[in-house]
């Protein structure tokens, strides 16, 4: 998938990069966010990896371009959490 060259090589704590906010490196108010995303994925893959426009819309386009049959597994878990108590 573009913009997600090698997930596979990654271990998952590095992904986590992928599935930060946007605005990391450029919003002071952020920069306990920043800090502890590197703390998670290392400073390596975070200067690497991560995109402070466009980190968000990279993993939504990924979400949408899913393997279709993961909708009805997807639907089915939301319908069945969704009646929990």
């Amino acid at each position: 998938m573009a913009g997600l060259e090698n997930w596979d090589q990654l271990t998952p704590r590095q992904r986590a990069v992928f599935f930060c906010c946007d605005g990391l490196k450029s919003n002071a108010k952020l920069a306990s966010q920043k800090t502890q995303a590197i703390g998670i994925c290392g400073q390596d893959i975070f200067d690497r990896y991560y995109l402070d426009n466009g980190n968000e819309a990279r993993i939504k386009a990924a979400y949408d371009k899913r393997d279709p049959r993961l909708n009805r597994w997807t639907a089915s878990r939301r319908d069945s959490t969704a009646t929990r108590t």
